[in-house]
């Protein structure tokens, strides 16, 4: 009944744009297109999340992008390096829509981003927490964060909050938060964000597995982060205190096995030995979804076994597979911002 009563809301919402077309609003119908195709896929699964889609003009925060471009399930570039090297973007709508589903924003709570982008999520953000919220964003950009209020005042929505300041350090003067999203890729927690993130709160973040990005959603369990939702993504890494890349080791091109092409007698149990040997290393090295779940303690707090720890200067993560549980299906790579 829950996916039959969000189906209708998208139905409802396709025949309206189809009306505002007829009236000279292309963009509306777009937009509800969009909805529609991502309620469909189920990456959009709630209202609350269809409706925030719904009410905030993509194209707004894409000046000069052909509409039809704007409402694409795709990621739009918005900002590059004097190299060409895309610096902020706006995210592919399926990542979004899958990172703001894994938040669960509720109604009246207080929201932090890092990573400002275009303002667009920002915008999402801010449709969720409704009148009785507050949404902080935050960039290392100077530029994107004056664009990103104009933005958003142009949508309607000026009571957004935009700092521009490092990320790693969070925003302490509306803290604490209900919510905390991540759209750049960290590799480490920095203890800004576990200090401002409210009890029982909780952290959405691509995290970046030995060079695996994947979005991790973390409840606040006592002492320590415990993962209640992982999916595949791909964001760029943060900039300032948090940038750096982690050694990715590439292995031939396949996408799921490893293929072997032996000669002689002892080529087959060679070819043996060694595809073992390269599906170990890709276990522990670069840890895939499937029935993953982490623990992220400060450093020098972390208690107890696990299949894989990996050290960061502020965290330990602790990674196990409970293979009972089924994965979750992860959206494309989108983006590097929103």
């Amino acid at each position: 009944m829950h996916h039959l009563g969000l189906l209708i809301s998208q139905v409802v919402s396709a025949c309206y744009a189809m009306m505002a077309d007829v009236e000279g609003q292309p963009e509306v119908m777009l937009r509800a297109k969009l909805v529609a195709q991502l309620s469909m896929a189920g990456w959009i699964r709630t209202h609350s999340v269809a409706e925030a889609f719904e009410s905030v003009a993509r194209h707004v925060f894409l000046p000069g992008v052909d509409p039809a471009v704007a409402y694409a399930d795709q990621a739009v570039v918005t900002h590059t390096a004097a190299d060409g090297r895309p610096l902020s973007s706006s995210s592919q709508p399926t990542v979004m829509a899958a990172m703001l589903e894994q938040l669960a924003v509720e109604q009246g709570q207080r929201v932090l981003e890092v990573g400002t982008g275009t303002g667009y999520n920002a915008a999402l953000l801010a449709r969720l927490v409704g009148d009785d919220g507050a949404v902080t964003t935050i960039d290392i950009d100077r530029d994107l964060v004056q664009r990103a209020r104009g933005h958003l005042a142009a949508a309607g929505l000026p009571d957004v909050t935009v700092v521009c300041s490092d990320g790693a350090d969070g925003w302490r003067d509306n803290a604490p938060y209900d919510r905390i999203i991540v759209t750049a890729a960290a590799a480490d927690l920095p203890p800004a964000w576990t200090e401002q993130l409210a009890e029982g709160g909780r952290l959405v973040v691509p995290l970046s597995l030995r060079g695996v990005q994947q979005s991790v959603a973390f409840d606040s369990v006592g002492e320590h982060l415990m993962s209640v939702s992982i999916i595949d993504c791909g964001f760029m890494p943060l900039r300032g205190a948090l940038a750096g890349r982690d050694p990715v080791r590439t292995l031939g091109t396949a996408a799921s096995d490893v293929a072997i092409r032996t000669f002689g007698v002892d080529g087959h149990s060679l070819a043996e030995r060694l595809a073992a040997h390269i599906r170990e290393w890709d276990a522990r090295g670069r840890p895939s979804t499937c029935a993953l779940h982490v623990r992220a303690y400060r450093q020098g707090s972390a208690t107890g076994d696990a299949a894989i720890t990996i050290d960061m200067p502020h965290t330990r993560f602790l990674l196990d597979w409970h293979h009972h549980e089924r994965s979750m299906t992860s959206p494309s790579r989108g983006g590097p911002r929103h």
